[in-house]
């Protein structure tokens, strides 16, 4: 973008959209936060991008697919992302959206902060998740707080009250926040813990979600643990499941990579570009829709049926799947 091209600013005004409604801005968090919770009867037929602005990470996790499987920081590297104002002028010849902005670490993004204050007002930033290490002090003296600050709390990288103190800063800024952790089998037996912390001690919404790895099953025992704990319309053994179904990834619901490439679905990109899912999955290549930069992006007319294994659980509520 250069210098007398036009730059786009979020809302000051006291009204703004979500959706086709007008609502005040100090409704948005709520709001927000009803979207998150109970989105598969909310979002209908609104469009959802998940949008990954880099795959690097400061964190190693053991569970973490992009680092320990697939490597996608080497795929995506650094020369691959484009510029706040190059992401800028890509959202704004997209519809209304709602964006989720993750990674990767997305603070890992030396842009994000500029990206999000110039972020185009007809789209909804709903959340950006971060292990909330990088750049803490900027994130929370933003003058929009109306999104969602979604941690993602990763146990063997940082002890909980340090990562809690970082909570709370900002819940204080006036984000509303919430905690993620994954249900990594080594960790099952520590839920009741960091859920009595995060939401008693804290004050924040815990969220539990299921590991979720087609070369790995949880046992009887510890599927029974997770499932007290992660919500009802989660399977917590998706992953296996190869029956026929419906879904929007593709039509309503998309994967914004760091060079552009959109994909249907998280688990649509692992089908696509891993040699671990060789053979898994019919015709991979139907996952990539095109890219954002270089005009060839186009979104299916409708609903795709799919029988591949759904592995990720961003990808069974943003894609609204039905069994057929």
């Amino acid at each position: 973008m250069d210098g007398n091209s036009k730059k786009y600013r979020l809302s000051t005004a006291p009204i703004i959209k979500v959706g086709s409604k007008l609502v005040p801005n100090k409704l948005k968090p709520k709001i927000i936060s009803l979207l998150l919770r109970y989105r598969h009867i909310l979002w209908a037929g609104s469009t959802i991008i998940s949008f990954v602005p880099t795959y690097v990470c400061n964190y190693q996790c053991p569970y973490c697919f992009i680092h320990t499987k697939f490597n996608y920081a080497k795929v995506f590297p650094r020369n691959s992302e484009h510029s706040w104002e190059e992401w800028v002028q890509a959202f704004d010849k997209l519809p209304q959206s709602f964006i989720h902005i993750t990674g990767g670490e997305p603070l890992s993004y030396p842009e994000l902060i500029p990206l999000l204050e110039n972020m185009p007002k007809k789209h909804t930033i709903l959340a950006v998740a971060t292990n909330l290490t990088l750049h803490v002090d900027e994130l929370s003296k933003l003058p929009n707080r109306r999104f969602f600050i979604s941690t993602s709390f990763h146990s063997h990288m940082t002890d909980k009250e340090s990562f809690g103190e970082r909570v709370l800063k900002m819940k204080r800024a006036g984000f509303p926040v919430s905690v993620s952790v994954v249900a990594y089998p080594d960790r099952i037996a520590l839920l009741p813990e960091f859920k009595r912390y995060f939401e008693d001690e804290i004050g924040v919404r815990f969220v539990v979600n299921p590991y979720l790895d087609p070369f790995y099953k949880y046992s009887k025992e510890e599927a029974d643990i997770v499932e007290k704990y992660v919500p009802s319309r989660i399977k917590v053994g998706w992953a296996e499941d190869t029956r026929p179904k419906t879904c929007v990834a593709g039509s309503k619901y998309f994967q914004f990579l760091p060079n552009g490439d959109v994909y249907t679905c998280l688990s649509g990109i692992y089908y696509a570009t891993s040699d671990l899912h060789e053979g898994i999955c019919e015709n991979p290549g139907r996952f990539y829709l095109g890219n954002l930069f270089d005009g060839s992006f186009k979104p299916l007319d409708g609903p795709m049926t799919c029988s591949c294994p759904c592995s990720e659980r961003c990808d069974q509520g943003y894609g609204r799947v039905k069994l057929i």
